[in-house]
């Protein structure tokens, strides 16, 4: 597993002039997707044969690939070289199991780009490693609904991680769901992890 993920951020660069920066051709016998290592071996691991899933793995690895070539080449170099176990600071296996999973099995892309952003900021070493690996298993087993919640959230607070009142908002519950948010009395607040999460996993600016 550690080579396919290994592969894949290799070809980052060649792989997205493919896809493009807007449309992404799912059709099954497009060849820019007859070279996507990730992609075949999930098809093949999972004996996949409906069109529809197979389309659904298309989505999540180009989502992903974007996330991966908006590194430099310095960061995608040190990622490519962190999932070689000869390595003595290499990845745990169960890095680039988790990314395969997220691939390979999430409803929509949104995991998947947020999982590329948060390895890029692992590898910028903006988190560290124990962050990452806690924050990327909140995002391969949390529902889809909750992860949106949180730049929903803050999109409507102003960008502020933290909100008065004794009445929840329509997002509170979604949050609890997703284990980044507390509340105590009449303030709710997102947690450490989930200003890391919204910062590193998406891209956003928030008002701690």
């Amino acid at each position: 597993m550690r080579n396919v993920i290994q592969a894949t951020i290799k070809d980052a660069k060649e792989q997205v002039s493919h896809f493009g920066e807007v449309v992404i051709d799912l059709a099954s016998d497009n060849e820019a997707w007859a070279n996507v290592p990730l992609v075949e071996h999930a098809v093949k691991i999972l004996k996949i044969k409906d069109a529809y899933k197979t389309n659904r793995i298309k989505r999540n690895y180009a989502e992903f690939i974007h996330s991966i070539n908006a590194l430099s080449d310095i960061d995608k170099s040190e990622l490519f070289r962190r999932f070689n176990p000869d390595e003595k600071d290499a990845f745990p296996e169960e890095t680039a199991e988790v990314i395969f999973d997220v691939i390979a099995d999430s409803q929509k892309p949104v995991k998947a780009r947020v999982l590329g952003n948060l390895l890029g900021a692992l590898a910028r070493k903006e988190i560290d490693q124990e962050e990452y690996d806690t924050l990327s298993l909140i995002v391969q087993g949390c529902p889809v609904v909750a992860l949106i919640a949180l730049p929903d959230f803050l999109e409507s607070n102003n960008w502020l991680s933290y909100q008065s009142g004794f009445n929840p908002s329509v997002y509170e519950s979604r949050l609890f769901s997703l284990g980044v948010g507390t509340r105590h009395g009449n303030m709710f607040r997102l947690d450490a992890l989930g200003i890391k999460l919204a910062k590193h996993g998406f891209n956003l600016g928030v008002v701690n």
